[in-house]
């Protein structure tokens, strides 16, 4: 039971329950009506007032108002700190607030204390029925037990979104399989372990991270999404890259050589051809999440370094875990190539000694005559293809359409990145039928706008007794009052203000003596202080002020008050708004300062997300800018050219803007969530970018030509990818959650927009540049330039 624990505010709620005894006296008209006044701020049982505004929210008073009685919401009522109220005022209220709070002992555990805030939870929810009354528990192991059913809910999605991948991947590996004429079963296993292969890295990383101490937060949850959509996008490119080797070498004389030495050789060129792209991807993802490890919001840091972490394990088990698998995998293929060509037909058993019948042979060899036909159909076809969607992204019409499409885009982006808004709404990292959506709502509605309490701790009171400590006391009380926003006087809970309202009405039990000198006067103040306190409706006062030693009648000892607590009040309607909470909080702390002699401290609820409300605008910007900066200087140590360097950095942030802007667009709010999107966003946009920009560089020739090899190498991935992403994060629109809906928006956006910058905007950007080059080559009369990276400015361009 709470009072086996209980310690200093144990009767904090007394008052509430004289109230209610008021109520109850009052309906059975037992009393005096002159002996209750259930009034507010303060009511009134049998001679024992009662602070209400604490207690109270969604009150409607009447009060008078031109020679008339009206009912009107507290808020609205501009006289309450100078008009004696109405007797028995109160006409509705729609929230009571209970507290129940304690300074706990060491003897008591903190398991203990959990389990008796989830007994309470439990009756409320299980055994508690009400047509007029509902009931929500705000308690710390409530809200630790909601976000861990956050994360128990997202895992069956995780699931579905492993299950539409690996399915996607499937057909996807069909279909390119049947198209290079290197379908087998074989593929299957591609498929599945393109995307096993990220899970095991989360579950290497997550585990290492919970294993050596980090702790579990919600946002993990998110994590394997993303590196599931990473991971699949290198092992994309890796077997795209293997089967672009193997169409062209199986139209080479394979008779020679080995299986192993064919292997090695398959390898080599897979991983010189998508190596460094995936290598740039992982070093961007990884330096995105670092820099955003920096941040000092604790689930931004545990998110980023989990990211990270993830991130990186996931780079090593691509080139091992999944190279492994390709290389089992690729043997086999290898080898059935290598009968087929140099035998024709199955190598003979033992048993079989004649020789292999030459006419079984020559059909043979027509059969993979046919089949090396039917790939170099496939290929014409697709090269025509090709060739004239690159011939018309290179047409001077189409560059300057796109060009002026690319300016009204990032316009619009750049405005709904510059108008989007800080905020914080804790209900979002809650499920949909959580009981804090009701709570946080009821708060927002009652609470915020008409009644917030604002703790002021005072830590060197100093001699509370002295006039001129009292004075300075008593100015900075008055300047928390008539600030802006401030409910006024009568919101203050000063245990002082109540002490001389007692020893004004009880003069006869007094012990102070005027006579007195200073010491033995302010010693038997704290005689009365200790009387005041004893009674039972000023007891909850305890738990308000600590004192040097015991404060007590018996025990001889000289007490001196070392530090007090108080409550006021503000309200508002602009208040709802995160941002005008932030400016207020500002306010008290300019008061806290000119008064620094009293060592005050102040606690509001909302503090700890003011704090992060007031610092994620310059922490997303220095974060965004500085993940950009390295992004450019990664991409540099692959890509030396100058244009194509540009041309990444370029689009990467305008990926970047664009997928923020939208997000600005259709309403979401800079929250913490939000900011992890934004770093997100920025590594997820280096991905296509990088992949094109490298492939682009490794080539040399006109541009069409260079265009054309490069989307042939990482079009399809990066096609794949991108729809892959898409149905995976799809999944997490069906959970009612304003965390999984934002990343899976932004997972959509970045993808979408990166995959038309990728697969339009660069091409076009590169045939602008060129057109450019043309254009500044013939005004100077040096003839055509038909490239504008020669092999000469990249090392040796591959052909």
């Amino acid at each position: 039971a709470f009072e086996e624990f209980c310690h200093a505010f144990c009767v904090t709620n007394e008052p509430l329950r004289h109230f209610y005894s008021g109520m109850v006296l009052r309906e059975s008209k037992e009393h005096n009506a002159s002996e209750i006044d259930l009034s507010y701020p303060d009511s009134h049982v049998t001679g024992i007032k009662s602070h209400m505004d604490i207690y109270l929210y969604g009150v409607k008073i009447s009060t008078k108002r031109n020679g008339r009685t009206v009912v009107l919401p507290t808020y609205e009522v501009d006289d309450l700190n100078t008009v004696k109220p109405l007797r028995n005022n109160l006409r509705e209220y729609k929230l009571v607030v209970l507290n129940f709070k304690s300074e706990l002992h060491s003897s008591v555990s903190n398991d203990a204390i959990t389990k008796w805030e989830l007994s309470i939870v439990k009756h409320f929810q299980n055994d508690f029925n009400s047509s007029l009354v509902h009931v929500t528990i705000f308690a710390e192991s409530f809200i630790s037990a909601e976000a861990i059913r956050v994360g128990f809910t997202l895992i069956p999605f995780l699931a579905v979104g492993f299950i539409i991948m690996v399915v996607f991947s499937v057909v996807s590996f069909t279909v390119s399989g049947i198209a290079l004429n290197q379908m087998r079963m074989d593929k299957m296993l591609f498929a599945f372990f393109a995307c096993a292969t990220p899970f095991m890295s989360c579950g290497v990383g997550l585990g290492g991270m919970l294993f050596v101490g980090f702790r579990f937060g919600t946002i993990l949850c998110v994590t394997p999404f993303l590196i599931l959509a990473i991971g699949v996008d290198d092992a994309y490119l890796m077997v795209n890259a293997w089967q672009q080797i193997t169409a062209s070498r199986r139209l080479e004389d394979l008779r020679s050589t080995t299986a192993d030495g064919e292997l090695r050789y398959r390898m080599k060129e897979m991983l010189m051809e998508c190596g460094p792209s995936v290598a740039i991807t992982t070093i961007t993802n990884v330096a995105a999440f670092g820099i955003s490890a920096l941040s000092g919001a604790p689930e931004i840091q545990l998110f980023s370094i989990g990211n990270a972490v993830c991130i990186f394990i996931a780079f090593i088990f691509q080139l091992t875990v999944f190279g492994a698998v390709m290389v089992i995998l690729g043997r086999r293929e290898i080898e059935e190539e290598l009968r087929t060509k140099t035998e024709g037909l199955p190598a003979p058993s033992v048993k079989d000694t004649h020789k292999p019948n030459p006419l079984d042979m020559i059909a043979r060899v027509d059969v993979v005559h046919l089949e090396i036909r039917r790939v170099r159909g496939f290929t014409a076809i697709a090269h025509k293809i090709l060739r004239l969607y690159c011939k018309t992204l290179t047409n001077k019409f189409v560059v300057v359409v796109v060009m002026a499409s690319l300016s009204m885009y990032l316009a619009i982006s750049i405005i709904g990145t510059m108008s989007i808004k800080p905020s914080l709404r804790p209900e979002k990292i809650f499920l949909g039928d959580s009981p804090f959506i009701k709570f946080f709502a009821d708060r927002q509605e009652y609470m915020i706008p008409t009644y917030g309490v604002l703790w002021i701790y005072v830590f060197n009171p100093g001699n509370i007794w002295d006039p001129s400590r009292r004075a300075m006391i008593d100015g900075m009380i008055h300047e928390f009052e008539t600030l802006g926003h401030s409910v006024g006087p009568y919101s203050t809970k000063l245990w002082l203000r109540d002490f001389e309202e007692w020893t004004q009405a009880n003069p006869e039990i007094l012990t102070v003596d005027s006579d007195n000198d200073d010491s033995d006067r302010e010693s038997k103040k704290y005689r009365d202080l200790e009387e005041f306190l004893s009674w039972p409706e000023h007891s909850y006062w305890r738990g308000f002020l600590q004192f040097e030693s015991q404060l007590s009648l018996v025990n001889g000892s000289e007490p001196s008050l070392t530090r007090f607590l108080f409550t006021t009040a503000y309200m508002g309607e602009d208040l709802k708004d995160w941002s005008n909470r932030v400016t207020l909080l500002k306010e008290w702390r300019e008061i806290g300062k000119r008064y620094s002699d009293l060592s005050i401290t102040l606690y509001q609820e909302d503090t700890k997300y003011l704090e992060i409300i007031d610092t994620v605008v310059p922490q997303t910007m220095q974060s965004a800018l500085l993940t950009l900066v390295s992004m450019f200087a990664v991409t540099a140590l692959f890509i030396s050219a100058p244009l194509v360097l540009f041309s990444a950095t370029f689009t990467i942030v305008s990926v970047s803007i664009g997928s923020i802007g939208f997000m600005a667009w259709i309403g979401a709010e800079l929250d913490p969530i939000l900011m992890c999107s934004t770093i997100m966003v920025i590594g997820f946009s280096v991905d296509i970018p990088a992949h094109i920009a490298y492939h682009y560089h490794q080539t040399s020739g006109q541009v069409v030509d260079r265009l054309e090899h490069t989307i042939s190498r990482v079009g399809f991935p990066i096609l794949q990818a991108s729809i892959s992403t898409i149905l995976c994060v799809s999944s997490l629109f069906f959970v009612d959650l304003h965390m999984s809906s934002t990343f899976a928006t932004t997972m959509l956006t970045v993808m979408v927009i990166g995959t038309i910058h990728g697969l339009f905007i660069m091409p076009t950007l590169f045939a602008a540049a060129s057109h450019l080059s043309d254009l500044a080559g013939g005004c100077c009369g040096r003839g055509r330039v038909h490239s504008i990276d020669s092999s000469s400015s990249s090392g040796k361009g591959r052909r």
